[in-house]
């Protein structure tokens, strides 16, 4: 083994050949030194324990020379701070350690209370972080926190380990009733009940005379907190336990908040529990105002909780639903939650974009504008990194009022867009931004257009817009006038026409009265 050398847990490994058989070899380990018959050291099968720093020293009466090399183990990673039980007061934050030795070296963490990823617990995913060590921290803990916490450790080799470490949560105990009365023993005769705190519904339960609960034909609506209470008259005391019955359709996602941009809305969610299987979320939306219309959706992407609806209305109101489903079924319904989306107005250039930490948004490059036949073709080229890749482009142009958008909708995988509807001897000052989610861009140079001279044809492709959307509808509401009016005249001149042809053809009648 003269140099480091990489081993797949469960092989055998060996090392340092002799050059003479009358020498002694050493070879020292990261634990121990180990004398070593023939020059060879075998070790297997390896494992992660046997990963480390190796020398093979050669001695006799004439001297030594030693050579060193590094073991490295390919296998999955090993735990070497696992959590430890805590207990902490209520409103406190709580931390749980958890470090990992692997190689590859590419762990990541998971953190789940009673086998349910933390971040899918709606009581939970907003109070819980998972740091790059390892660790979890809860913070503002509530007694409904207390639980079996389990951290799994994996670097995509073999099978991944995990260590469990319980958190309790405790909480003062609360006078329900104020006493004038010393009570023997230090209190009275006490109660205890169950409650069920969580869930909807009626559900069917019995308590035994030594006060066990007992379930029976449990199903969906049984799942939740249960908690029981003893009580004194002069204290109280509480324990709780959540039940989780898998098996059965997806709960509904709960906490759903919405963010509202121009053209769009991010909509997001806390996912309800999953019944025990994979769960993917769909978000509903319709166009609530100025009349009702029918719920469209979008897919959301496997293992996200939020999604950005885009393509809305500006300036118009929306409801939106999240909708969970599994291979056991649907949810029902979220809640319903209204939002408007932004207003850009007409007459002026799009919002101030929000600032992105750290993130760019820049605006099409080099804007260039050539005559044609069919009118003037407007090119340019996408922004380069550090820029975010744009979604669609905006179209200003200048007006005696101000910038004025007049496309909003261009598709960033286009790079030429042709204007016509030009009018003759004028000059246009247009410029582009780009548009990603809710960010608009600055804008980018203006370029100066002239009709001067031009000889303006109609176009033949789609890929065109009007810069004078006036101007073009007062030409053609003239030429349908004038169409129409030609039209009416022909036809009344051809049935004045065919009445005199008849009057000459018709021979005249003569009536003779005796």
């Amino acid at each position: 083994m003269p140099y480091g050398k990489r081993m797949r847990a469960g092989t055998n490994v060996g090392c340092c050949s002799l050059p003479n058989p009358t020498e002694t070899v050493m070879v020292a380990g990261f634990t121990s030194l180990s004398p070593v018959s023939g020059g060879v050291l075998e070790i297997g099968p390896v494992d992660a324990r046997n990963r480390g720093l190796y020398t093979c020293e050669a001695s006799n009466i004439e001297g030594s020379v030693n050579h060193s090399t590094t073991l490295l183990v390919i296998g999955p990673p090993i735990i070497v701070h696992p959590p430890q039980n805590t207990t902490i007061n209520v409103t406190q934050d709580a931390v749980f350690e958890c470090e990992a030795e692997a190689y590859p070296v590419n762990v990541t963490y998971t953190w789940s209370k009673h086998g349910i990823n933390v971040h899918q617990l709606s009581q939970l995913c907003h109070r819980v972080s998972v740091h790059s060590n390892g660790s979890l921290r809860l913070t503002a803990a509530t007694p409904l926190d207390s639980g079996w916490y389990t951290c799994t450790a994996s670097n995509g080799v073999g099978k991944s380990p995990g260590a469990t470490a319980y958190l309790s949560v405790l909480r003062p105990a609360e006078v329900c009733q104020e006493t004038s009365e010393a009570l023997p023993g230090g209190g009275g005769a006490g109660t205890e009940d169950w409650l069920f705190s969580v869930g909807g519904g009626s559900v069917n339960y019995r308590v035994l005379e030594d006060r066990t609960l007992v379930l029976r034909m449990v199903s969906r609506e049984h799942h939740g907190l249960w908690e029981c209470i003893a009580s004194t008259d002069v204290a109280m005391v509480t324990s709780n336990t959540l039940l989780q019955v898998t098996g059965t359709s997806p709960h509904p996602p709960t906490e759903l908040t919405v963010s509202a941009g121009s053209f769009g809305v991010n909509v997001s969610w806390c996912p309800g529990f999953d019944g025990g299987h994979q769960q993917h979320f769909s978000v509903w939306f319709r166009q609530a105002a100025p009349q009702p219309h029918d719920w469209v959706y979008r897919k959301v992407p496997l293992g996200a909780s939020w999604l950005w609806v885009e393509g809305l209305w500006p300036e118009t109101c929306y409801q939106f639903s999240v909708l969970a489903q599994s291979e056991h079924g649907s949810s029902l319904f979220s809640e319903i939650v209204t939002a408007w989306t932004l207003n850009i107005p007409m007459a002026t250039s799009p919002p101030r974009p929000p600032v992105m930490e750290g993130l760019h948004l820049l605006p099409p490059r080099s804007p260039t504008a050539n005559w044609t036949q069919h009118g003037i073709l407007l090119r340019w080229k996408p922004p380069l990194p550090p820029s975010l890749t744009p979604t669609t482009y905006l179209l200003e142009s200048w007006t005696e009022s101000g910038w004025r958008l007049m496309q909003s909708t261009i598709p960033a995988t286009q790079e030429k867009l042709l204007l016509s509807s030009l009018v003759k001897d004028t000059l246009y000052h247009v410029r582009l931004r780009s548009r990603r989610g809710p960010w608009v861009s600055v804008p980018s140079q203006v370029v100066n257009v002239s009709t001067g001279g031009m000889v303006i044809l109609p176009p033949r492709d789609g890929t065109r817009v009007s810069l004078d959307s006036p101007v073009s509808a007062g030409v053609i509401a003239g030429s349908c006038f004038l169409a129409t009016a030609v039209t009416v005249n022909a036809l009344v001149s051809c049935l004045s026409n065919r009445r005199k042809a008849r009057r000459r053809q018709d021979p005249p009648t003569v009536q003779i009265v005796f």
